[in-house]
C-alpha cells in the first residue's frame, strides 16, 4: 500500500522549522485543483480548506460530494466540490479488504497547488498533529533516512496499531515516526452506516540540513 500520508521532518542549521509536507503530497494521482477556479479569482494564503463529504468506492473513485465545512468563501467552495469529484482517492482497503465508505476530505487553499487532503476534526492535514521532532540521538549520530510505518484508523478517528513496515535503519528515527503517526487524527469513515477501521501507510522522511 503507497503511503497516503507523507511528512517530512528536519534539523539543522538550515532547517527552516516545516516538519510537514504540504497535506497535498501524495503518492497515489490526484487532479490539480487550481483549474477549477474562475478566471480572476485569488485566494489568500490564509483561506481556511473546504471540507466536503463523500463516498469513497473500492476503486478509489469519489462520488456524491457535499459540502461538509465552507472556507467563507462560496465560489472556492464550489471550485473544491467539482474538483474532488474528479479526485481519484487511495483504494479504501479496511483489514486488508476493499471497501466502500463514507468520509470526509478536504481541498486546501493554503497555497498553490491547490489539492486534495484528509483532514483532522480541526480542518488541518491529519499529520498536522504530529508532534515529533528529530531524535537528538539521532542527530548525535548523523542519522537520516525514511521510515514507512503502517496503522490503521480506529472507529474514533484516531490512529493505532503502529508497526515499522520499513526502517530508516535508525532505532531512533523508527521509534519517533511511530510516535509521530500515533498522533495522527481523522474523521472516522463509515460503512452502511456503521463506523469501520481503515488501513493505512505513512511515510516519514527524516532529513539533516546543513549538518
Amino acid at each position: 500500500m503507497p503511503p497516503s500520508e507523507i511528512v517530512r521532518i528536519t534539523a539543522g542549521p538550515a532547517s527552516h522549522e516545516t516538519p510537514f509536507a504540504p497535506p497535498y503530497a501524495r503518492e497515489y494521482d490526484f487532479t490539480d485543483c487550481n483549474s477549477f477556479l474562475p478566471a480572476g479569482v485569488s485566494v489568500a494564503a490564509d483561506t481556511k480548506p473546504t471540507l466536503f463529504r463523500c463516498r469513497i468506492d473500492p476503486d478509489g473513485s469519489v462520488h456524491d460530494v457535499s459540502l461538509f465545512r465552507s472556507s467563507g468563501d462560496a465560489i472556492l467552495d464550489k471550485a473544491a466540490l467539482a474538483c474532488a469529484e474528479r479526485t481519484p482517492h487511495q483504494e479504501p482497503i479496511s483489514g486488508g479488504m476493499r471497501v466502500q465508505i463514507h468520509w470526509v476530505g478536504a481541498i486546501s487553499w493554503a497555497h498553490p497547488p491547490y489539492g486534495f487532503f484528509e483532514p483532522s476534526p480541526d480542518g488541518r492535514t491529519a499529520a498536522g498533529s504530529c508532534k515529533s521532532r528529530y531524535p537528538p540521538g539521532a542527530i548525535i549520530h548523523h542519522q537520516q533516512g525514511d521510515t514507512i510505518v503502517g496503522y490503521r484508523i480506529g472507529p474514533d478517528g484516531n490512529s493505532k496499531d503502529e508497526t515499522v513496515v520499513q526502517s530508516s535503519g535508525s532505532t531512533f528515527l523508527d521509534i519517533a515516526a511511530r510516535a509521530c503517526v500515533h498522533a495522527f487524527k481523522y474523521y472516522p469513515a463509515t460503512e452502511d452506516g456503521q463506523t469501520v477501521e481503515l488501513d493505512k501507510s505513512a511515510r516519514i522522511e527524516w532529513r539533516l540540513v546543513g549538518l
